[in-house]
């Protein structure tokens, strides 16, 4: 499915939906800003949870600083990082999962650096000490950069709040942050670098995607303008790059389509913006034959009956507002993935979907845009 469906009746705790998530949990150490936690996930694998108290919970800069060491640690390459398994950092108390490991600290590692001091075992009785709450008079970035000293945050000057509709299984891309010249948009991103190389090819990091400089493709509202700053999704083995605006971030999503790669990208900065885009990418088994895109839109699509048709080879069902108030779009395009401009082959397809209050519907529209231009 492209989106899950919204759930009727009284919506569970936070706590509530961990237990419905994992199997077997107990609380096995706390500090005063967080709780830990210990059971199993759905495969039987043993996990430890971590999860905020309501007090820091309420506090912005807190949950931003826990929100960007889950960011920093869900795609882990350097030694000490803790590949984050699942994280909810929408809910009213956010929490972050990781495998156990015998003989190692399990997912109190994401607290590193956060206040609160160390997770110490649950006594028989403990009463946490209040949560020291950020310094008064930061904007909410600067005070999340001075909680979460020790932490590297991903994003300069952007906090990471991320409201998944799934499990994480992936991680924040590594892409560089530009302010974009005026002549043409940001083609780069993180500190300032230029632009890569125009045409299909350019100079990436080997297994990781530059963007092409090619015409914008319109499949509903408007797309990115010269000037506008953008954050380049440079995914690991994926065939192409992608913008979205430059406050935004991307974690790896979990699904249970077969054969596929999945991400969930959000505004990290303004945690009341209610937008996210799913991304999903999957080989065709073939060249994307009719049958093919008939049989592939029926697994991601939601009503692909209802769908409308570009070019025969992206579909989407576009709908003004849903029963929540919300904007969406359910995409499907399929595409070569070649660099070659004379292979027009297709052997892929992306899903994504979009949603969004409808009157910042253009935000995720631009993205939208944006990766059908770029899968091409």
């Amino acid at each position: 499915m492209a989106h899950p469906g919204s759930p009727s009746g009284p919506q569970p705790g936070p706590l509530d939906t961990l237990y419905l998530r994992f199997s077997a949990l107990r609380q096995v150490g706390q500090n005063p800003m967080a709780q830990l936690y210990s059971g199993a996930d759905a495969s039987g694998a043993p996990v430890t949870v971590v999860v905020l108290r309501e007090q820091a919970a309420a506090d912005p800069a807190l949950r931003a600083a826990f929100a960007a060491a889950v960011s920093h640690n869900s795609f882990a390459q350097q030694p000490g990082d803790v590949p984050v398994h699942a994280a909810d950092l929408a809910s009213t108390r956010p929490w972050a999962a990781t495998y156990a490991r015998s003989g190692q600290a399990g997912a109190e590692r994401l607290l590193a650096g956060l206040p609160g001091g160390p997770v110490v075992p649950v006594p028989a009785a403990y009463t946490p000490p209040p949560v020291q709450p950020a310094p008064a008079g930061m904007s909410t970035g600067a005070r999340a950069a001075l909680i979460a000293a020790g932490v590297v945050l991903l994003m300069a000057a952007a906090v990471g709040v991320f409201y998944l509709g799934g499990s994480l299984a992936g991680g924040k891309p590594q892409a560089e942050r530009s302010t974009p010249p005026v002549v043409k948009p940001s083609h780069g991103t993180g500190a300032p670098v230029p632009p890569p190389a125009t045409g299909s090819g350019g100079t990436g990091s080997p297994g990781r995607p530059v963007l092409r400089n090619v015409s914008p493709v319109t499949v509903v509202g408007p797309s990115f303008a010269a000037g506008e700053e953008t954050y380049t999704m440079r995914f690991d083995g994926w065939p192409f790059a992608f913008r979205t605006p430059g406050s935004w971030g991307c974690l790896g999503g979990k699904t249970t389509i077969p054969n596929a790669k999945a991400w969930v990208c959000v505004d990290e900065r303004n945690t009341d913006a209610k937008q996210k885009v799913n991304v999903l990418l999957r080989p065709c088994p073939t060249t994307c034959t009719a049958a093919e895109q008939v049989a592939m839109n029926r697994v991601w699509l939601d009503e692909p009956e209802k769908a409308e048709v570009l070019r025969q080879r992206t579909y989407y069902v576009e709908t003004r507002t849903n029963g929540e108030g919300m904007y969406t779009v359910d995409g499907s395009h399929f595409f070569s993935g070649s660099e070659d401009p004379a292979d027009r082959a297709l052997r892929w397809q992306v899903g994504v979907f979009i949603k969004s209050p409808p009157e910042t519907r253009d935000v995720v529209q631009k993205i939208l845009n944006d990766i059908v231009t770029q899968a091409g």
